[in-house]
């Protein structure tokens, strides 16, 4: 009885990916468009922070040499890629990296988490489109990016 049980879920779940092959002659099954997915996949181009027409790094960051620049994009409808090195040669805590330019800032403001010199810490984007370390302790002097978020998030009750 036990050996019937187990077999019903594999045919289930082998039978589940039968529809996403194509269809006799090659084409695509109705409604797919590999040419379509790709470029919501992809999205545009990075923008590079502190390159020519892109945002320029506010106070005293600048892209920490010989790591990934600071850059971020729109990849599909409403999600913001947002990622690199960043290095603050200034004292302080809390000030902003750079500024998103309209179109890429979140409309109620969102969180990422990063890892800084002073260990793990938080990226808050606000609806202004500040990008801001958030760390508790320490003097700030490196940080690394790696998210995304949506411009338009969930919303807390």
């Amino acid at each position: 009885m036990r050996r019937r049980l187990l077999l019903v879920p594999l045919v289930l779940v082998l039978g589940a990916w039968g529809s996403c092959v194509p269809v006799t002659g090659g084409d695509d099954v109705a409604g797919m468009s590999t040419a379509g997915l790709a470029a919501m996949v992809a999205g545009e181009d990075w923008h590079y922070v502190g390159e020519t027409d892109e945002p320029a790094f506010n106070s005293t960051w600048v892209n920490f040499i010989g790591r990934t620049k600071m850059a971020f994009r729109i990849r599909e409808t409403g999600v913001v890629d947002l990622q690199g090195f960043a290095d603050h040669a200034g004292n302080g805590n809390a000030l902003a990296i750079f500024t998103l330019p309209v179109g890429y800032r979140p409309l109620n403001g969102s969180r990422l988490m990063a890892i800084c010199d002073t260990g793990p810490c938080m990226i808050a984007i606000s609806t202004f489109g500040e990008v801001i370390p958030l760390t508790y302790g320490g003097t700030l002097g490196e940080v690394w990016i790696s998210g995304q978020f949506f411009l338009d998030g969930p919303v807390a009750a």
